[in-house]
Protein backbone atom coordinates (compact mmCIF):
# COMPACT_ATOMS: atom_id res chain seq x y z
CA UNK A 1 0.00 0.00 0.00
CA UNK A 2 2.76 2.43 0.97
CA UNK A 3 4.71 1.64 -2.22
CA UNK A 4 1.60 2.24 -4.36
CA UNK A 5 0.96 5.59 -2.64
CA UNK A 6 4.62 6.62 -2.91
CA UNK A 7 4.86 5.93 -6.64
CA UNK A 8 1.51 7.69 -7.14
CA UNK A 9 2.84 10.74 -5.29
CA UNK A 10 5.93 10.64 -7.54
CA UNK A 11 3.70 10.69 -10.63
CA UNK A 12 1.81 13.66 -9.23
CA UNK A 13 5.08 15.46 -8.48
CA UNK A 14 4.51 15.45 -4.73
CA UNK A 15 7.73 13.47 -4.18
CA UNK A 16 10.92 13.98 -6.17
CA UNK A 17 11.75 11.03 -8.36
CA UNK A 18 14.90 9.66 -9.91
CA UNK A 19 13.35 6.77 -11.85
CA UNK A 20 11.96 7.42 -15.32
CA UNK A 21 9.52 4.48 -15.38
CA UNK A 22 7.50 5.45 -12.29
CA UNK A 23 4.16 4.84 -14.04
CA UNK A 24 5.12 1.22 -14.72
CA UNK A 25 6.19 0.76 -11.08
CA UNK A 26 2.94 2.35 -9.89
CA UNK A 27 0.87 0.11 -12.17
CA UNK A 28 2.63 -3.07 -11.02
CA UNK A 29 2.35 -2.07 -7.35
CA UNK A 30 -1.37 -1.31 -7.80
CA UNK A 31 -2.00 -4.70 -9.43
CA UNK A 32 -0.15 -6.55 -6.63
CA UNK A 33 -1.98 -4.47 -4.03
CA UNK A 34 -5.35 -5.18 -5.69
CA UNK A 35 -4.57 -8.90 -5.83
CA UNK A 36 -3.70 -8.85 -2.13
CA UNK A 37 -6.98 -7.07 -1.29
CA UNK A 38 -8.96 -9.62 -3.35
CA UNK A 39 -7.11 -12.47 -1.61
CA UNK A 40 -7.86 -11.15 1.88
CA UNK A 41 -11.52 -10.61 0.97
CA UNK A 42 -11.87 -14.19 -0.31
CA UNK A 43 -10.03 -15.52 2.74
CA UNK A 44 -12.35 -13.57 5.06
CA UNK A 45 -15.43 -14.92 3.25
CA UNK A 46 -14.10 -18.49 3.48
CA UNK A 47 -13.53 -18.07 7.23
CA UNK A 48 -17.08 -16.80 7.72
CA UNK A 49 -18.46 -19.78 5.78
CA UNK A 50 -16.24 -22.20 7.71
CA UNK A 51 -17.40 -20.94 11.10
CA UNK A 52 -21.01 -20.55 9.87
CA UNK A 53 -21.09 -16.84 10.55
CA UNK A 54 -23.40 -14.41 8.70
CA UNK A 55 -21.58 -13.28 5.56
CA UNK A 56 -20.67 -9.59 5.24
CA UNK A 57 -22.89 -8.41 8.07
CA UNK A 58 -20.04 -7.17 10.27
CA UNK A 59 -18.48 -3.71 10.04
CA UNK A 60 -15.16 -5.38 9.14
CA UNK A 61 -16.77 -7.24 6.24
CA UNK A 62 -18.56 -4.16 4.91
CA UNK A 63 -15.36 -2.14 5.07
CA UNK A 64 -13.59 -4.94 3.20
CA UNK A 65 -16.16 -4.79 0.40
CA UNK A 66 -15.85 -0.98 0.23
CA UNK A 67 -12.04 -1.18 0.01
CA UNK A 68 -12.23 -3.89 -2.65
CA UNK A 69 -14.66 -1.81 -4.76
CA UNK A 70 -12.43 1.27 -4.50
CA UNK A 71 -9.41 -0.78 -5.58
CA UNK A 72 -11.38 -2.19 -8.54
CA UNK A 73 -12.48 1.33 -9.58
CA UNK A 74 -8.84 2.43 -9.25
CA UNK A 75 -7.23 -0.33 -11.28
CA UNK A 76 -9.63 -1.33 -14.08
CA UNK A 77 -10.30 2.14 -15.62
CA UNK A 78 -6.58 2.93 -15.41
CA UNK A 79 -5.74 -0.23 -17.38
CA UNK A 80 -8.59 0.06 -19.90
CA UNK A 81 -8.65 3.78 -20.73
CA UNK A 82 -5.91 5.24 -22.90
CA UNK A 83 -6.76 8.82 -21.95
CA UNK A 84 -6.70 8.84 -18.15
CA UNK A 85 -6.99 12.62 -17.74
CA UNK A 86 -10.79 12.34 -17.26
CA UNK A 87 -10.45 10.04 -14.27
CA UNK A 88 -7.32 11.56 -12.75
CA UNK A 89 -9.09 13.60 -10.06
CA UNK A 90 -11.38 10.73 -9.00
CA UNK A 91 -8.39 8.38 -9.06
CA UNK A 92 -6.47 10.69 -6.72
CA UNK A 93 -9.38 11.15 -4.27
CA UNK A 94 -10.11 7.41 -4.10
CA UNK A 95 -6.42 6.68 -3.69
CA UNK A 96 -6.12 9.03 -0.72
CA UNK A 97 -9.29 7.56 0.79
CA UNK A 98 -7.77 4.08 0.76
CA UNK A 99 -5.09 4.85 3.37
CA UNK A 100 -7.37 5.69 6.34
CA UNK A 101 -9.84 2.98 5.28
CA UNK A 102 -7.06 0.38 5.31
CA UNK A 103 -5.96 1.45 8.80
CA UNK A 104 -9.59 1.38 9.97
CA UNK A 105 -10.13 -2.08 8.44
CA UNK A 106 -6.97 -3.55 9.97
CA UNK A 107 -7.68 -2.04 13.39
CA UNK A 108 -11.29 -3.20 13.36
CA UNK A 109 -10.23 -6.69 12.29
CA UNK A 110 -7.68 -6.92 15.10
CA UNK A 111 -10.25 -5.63 17.56
CA UNK A 112 -12.85 -8.19 16.45
CA UNK A 113 -10.46 -11.12 16.24
CA UNK A 114 -8.09 -10.52 19.15
CA UNK A 115 -9.63 -8.25 21.77
CA UNK A 116 -13.36 -8.66 21.13
CA UNK A 117 -15.36 -8.27 24.32
CA UNK A 118 -13.16 -5.51 25.69
CA UNK A 119 -14.20 -1.88 25.66
CA UNK A 120 -14.79 0.04 22.46
CA UNK A 121 -12.43 2.59 24.04
CA UNK A 122 -9.53 0.26 23.21
CA UNK A 123 -10.53 0.35 19.54
CA UNK A 124 -10.85 4.16 19.51
CA UNK A 125 -7.47 4.47 21.25
CA UNK A 126 -5.78 2.13 18.73
CA UNK A 127 -7.40 3.79 15.72
CA UNK A 128 -6.38 7.24 16.93
CA UNK A 129 -2.76 6.13 17.21
CA UNK A 130 -2.79 4.53 13.74
CA UNK A 131 -4.38 7.55 12.06
CA UNK A 132 -1.99 9.90 13.89
CA UNK A 133 0.95 7.94 12.49
CA UNK A 134 -0.60 8.22 9.02
CA UNK A 135 -1.05 11.99 9.42
CA UNK A 136 2.59 12.37 10.49
CA UNK A 137 3.76 10.41 7.43
CA UNK A 138 1.57 12.73 5.34
CA UNK A 139 3.35 15.77 6.86
CA UNK A 140 6.78 14.27 6.12
CA UNK A 141 5.82 13.63 2.49
CA UNK A 142 4.56 17.21 2.12
CA UNK A 143 7.79 18.61 3.58
CA UNK A 144 9.96 16.49 1.27
CA UNK A 145 8.58 18.33 -1.75
CA UNK A 146 7.23 21.57 -0.37
CA UNK A 147 4.78 23.78 -2.27
CA UNK A 148 2.36 26.51 -1.18
CA UNK A 149 -0.56 24.07 -1.34
CA UNK A 150 1.61 21.49 0.40
CA UNK A 151 2.04 23.83 3.38
CA UNK A 152 -1.75 24.10 3.68
CA UNK A 153 -2.13 20.31 3.48
CA UNK A 154 0.66 19.81 6.04
CA UNK A 155 -1.14 22.20 8.42
CA UNK A 156 -4.39 20.25 8.00
CA UNK A 157 -2.53 17.00 8.72
CA UNK A 158 -0.90 18.63 11.75
CA UNK A 159 -4.26 19.78 13.17
CA UNK A 160 -5.70 16.32 12.54
CA UNK A 161 -2.75 14.63 14.28
CA UNK A 162 -3.01 17.00 17.26
CA UNK A 163 -6.75 16.35 17.60
CA UNK A 164 -6.31 12.57 17.38
CA UNK A 165 -3.49 12.57 19.94
CA UNK A 166 -5.45 14.67 22.44
CA UNK A 167 -8.92 13.19 21.91
CA UNK A 168 -8.16 9.58 21.03
CA UNK A 169 -4.78 8.79 22.53
CA UNK A 170 -4.73 10.90 25.70
CA UNK A 171 -8.35 11.42 26.77
CA UNK A 172 -9.87 8.10 25.64
CA UNK A 173 -6.70 6.12 26.46
CA UNK A 174 -6.33 7.86 29.81
CA UNK A 175 -9.95 7.27 30.74
CA UNK A 176 -9.64 3.59 29.86
CA UNK A 177 -6.41 3.37 31.86
CA UNK A 178 -8.02 4.90 34.96
CA UNK A 179 -11.27 2.93 34.81
CA UNK A 180 -10.25 -0.49 33.50
CA UNK A 181 -6.73 -1.09 32.24
CA UNK A 182 -4.74 0.17 35.22
CA UNK A 183 -6.68 -1.85 37.79
CA UNK A 184 -7.47 -5.05 35.84
CA UNK A 185 -5.11 -5.59 32.91
CA UNK A 186 -1.82 -4.04 34.00
CA UNK A 187 -1.49 -6.10 37.26
CA UNK A 188 -1.87 -9.33 35.24
CA UNK A 189 0.86 -8.25 32.81
CA UNK A 190 3.21 -7.19 35.62
CA UNK A 191 2.64 -10.54 37.38
CA UNK A 192 3.77 -12.39 34.26
CA UNK A 193 7.27 -13.66 33.39
CA UNK A 194 8.33 -10.54 31.42
CA UNK A 195 7.07 -7.46 33.33
CA UNK A 196 9.79 -5.30 31.78
CA UNK A 197 7.96 -5.63 28.44
CA UNK A 198 5.25 -3.40 29.89
CA UNK A 199 7.31 -1.28 32.26
CA UNK A 200 9.91 -0.32 29.63
CA UNK A 201 8.88 -1.09 26.03
CA UNK A 202 5.18 -0.24 26.27
CA UNK A 203 5.73 2.89 28.31
CA UNK A 204 8.39 4.15 25.88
Amino acid sequence: MVYTFTTGAMLKGRIKRKQTNVFLLHKKAAIYFGTFILGTLIYGLLLEIKYEEPILTSTHGKLGILIFLIVVFQIIPSLVLRDRTRIRKAHKILGYALAPLMFLEASWGLYSGVIAGSKVLVLIHSLSGSLTALALIWIILEILYLTKKGVVRAKIAGYLAAFLVVAGCWIVGGYNYLTDYGSKVKPIILAGPEPWGHSIVMEV
